[in-house]
Order: structure tokens, then C-alpha cells, then sequence
């Protein structure tokens, strides 16, 4: 599932909730929790002749992995705190390397604000990482999961999204949805990897051919001892999805990846929809 999670935080509200989920995630996985902030080094006039910049850049440096921790403390929060002098998304890579089966967890919006649904610093980050992300929904109770829907693609990243979903219902005892969506948008006016789909009869027969590859799927996945089942939806990815997992307490499960080429750009990519269409907490696999 995960052994270590990696928060980064920016001193905002926002990202003190997502420590309090952050905390509550790595009690049940018994991982270790490791803070990360990005800091901006100040400008420093050469004119100052009591201090060089580095040692202002080092005593701040010092003084905000001590705030940091004191805010650790004062919530009951046991993590480590690492932090560098340039923005999260630039270094967050070369940390995740250094840990095993790393997963960030973000909050959606920090001091940067929002733009289009999430905060723009968590876009950077979430586009940059290279590991498992975790977007908290910004609102208490965010790791209070109760049910789990993981959306298939059949292509080469299920294995790895499956598995992961997989991890997460085993471990917590949860029901697992897995849920393939006929995009309407993407399958019409094409002739793409399934063939073209544009007339009624062979989507017909292409939505029947996804149910029987979903109910083997899911009879697979129930193998392993999962409470496991498989769904076939009609429409648009992001809005169906976001709709399967509509229920409070549910975990969203999406690939990094969903679309590329002609398709990425005529009908977008899907966790990027969702980001900005999808309130819940959501897991975003590479």
C-alpha cells in the first residue's frame, strides 16, 4: 500500500487539515509520516554587514523546521521535517527515492489559492510526482474512507491501478467498486484503438464486450477476498466517475495518465477534470 507518506505543507489551514488526515493514513498503514516545505530563500542586501545571506538563509532555515515541528507536536503528530530552499514540486522526486513505497498526500488548497479546483501549487506537485498522490478534500473527516471505486481503462497502467485499489480495500476491509466508463465524447466522430464506435449497433456490442472483461475482472479481484464489484457507465469519464464515488467516505482511484494525443487534447485528461470537478478524496495512480 504505502510505507511512507510525504505531506507537503505550507503553513496554511488547508494543509493542517490534510496533516490531521496525514496522521490518521499512516496509523492505519504503520508508515512513517515526513514533512515537506519548499522555501523560498530571501533577498538579502549585500550592504547588511552583520549577517552574510547564507547565514539569514540558515537561521531561517532553522527557525521554520522548528515551527514546523512545535505544530507537529502541538497536534500530536510524530514526522520527520525536510526542507529545502526551492519549491516542493522541483525536489519532491529525489526525496520519494529515498523511501520505501513512498505516497504524497496533498490538500487541495494552500496559500497559493485555487485555480480551476485545486490549489495551483498542488497542480505543480501532482503533475511532478512520480509516485502514488493523495488529494485530501480540505474538510475534517477526510480519511474517514468507507468504500473505494477504482476507474479501469484496460490499458497497460490497470494492472498497477488495480493493485493499488486493491491494497487499499484489503487492508481496511472495504467494499471495492471498479468502474469502466464508455466515453461517449472520445468514441464518437474517431476511429480510435476499439474501433469506430460512432454508430449505435457496434457501441452496443463494444459496451457489451466491457461488461463481460468488468464482471471477470471483478470476479478476479473478489478471488483475493475482496468485496469486489464491476460497473460499465455511459457518458462522460469525469462526470460518471465523480458520480460512482458520490457517496461521503468514498476514496476515487484514477491513473495518472487516462489519455494522450488526439484524444487528451479534444476531450482533456481525467484527473485533471476530476481535480477540478470532484470534491472527494482522490487518489491519482502513475
Amino acid at each position: 500500500m504505502f510505507r511512507t507518506l510525504l505531506i507537503p505543507f505550507d503553513l496554511s489551514e488547508p494543509a493542517i487539515s490534510a496533516l490531521r488526515c496525514a496522521q490518521t493514513l499512516a496509523d492505519r498503514a504503520d508508515a512513517a509520516l515526513v514533512v515537506l516545505h519548499g522555501m523560498i530563500p530571501p533577498l538579502v542586501s549585500m550592504s547588511t554587514p552583520t549577517f552574510t545571506p547564507d547565514e539569514v538563509v540558515r537561521a531561517l532555515h532553522e527557525h521554520l523546521e522548528q515551527r514546523i515541528q512545535d505544530m507537529l507536536a502541538q497536534r500530536g503528530i510524530d514526522g520527520r521535517v525536510t526542507i529545502r530552499n526551492a519549491p516542493v514540486q522541483e525536489w519532491i522526486d529525489d526525496v520519494a527515492k529515498a523511501y520505501a513505497e513512498p505516497m504524497v498526500l496533498l490538500s487541495r488548497h494552500g496559500y497559493s489559492g485555487k485555480a480551476e479546483g485545486i490549489g495551483s501549487n498542488a497542480r505543480r506537485i501532482l503533475k511532478a510526482a512520480d509516485v502514488p498522490v493523495w488529494l485530501h478534500p480540505g474538510v475534517p473527516g477526510g480519511a474517514e474512507i468507507r468504500h473505494i471505486v477504482a476507474a479501469v481503462g484496460f490499458d497497460d497502467k490497470q494492472d498497477e491501478l488495480v493493485r493499488r485499489a486493491a491494497e487499499f480495500a484489503r487492508a481496511w476491509s472495504l467494499p471495492l467498486k471498479l468502474v469502466y466508463v464508455v466515453d461517449t465524447m472520445a468514441q464518437v466522430g474517431y476511429f480510435g484503438e476499439i474501433g469506430w464506435v460512432g454508430a449505435d449497433r457496434a457501441q452496443d456490442a463494444f459496451i457489451d464486450e466491457m461488461r463481460r472483461r468488468m464482471d471477470a475482472l471483478a470476479a478476479r479481484v473478489a478471488g483475493e477476498g475482496i468485496d469486489a464489484k464491476g460497473e460499465v457507465l455511459l457518458g462522460s469519464v469525469p462526470r460518471k466517475l465523480a458520480d460512482a464515488a458520490a457517496e461521503p467516505g468514498t476514496l476515487l482511484v484514477v491513473g495518472k495518465h487516462s489519455r494522450s494525443g488526439l484524444v487528451r487534447f479534444l476531450v482533456g485528461s481525467t484527473p485533471e477534470d476530476l481535480t477540478r470537478t470532484y470534491a472527494g478524496s482522490l487518489l491519482v495512480v502513475p
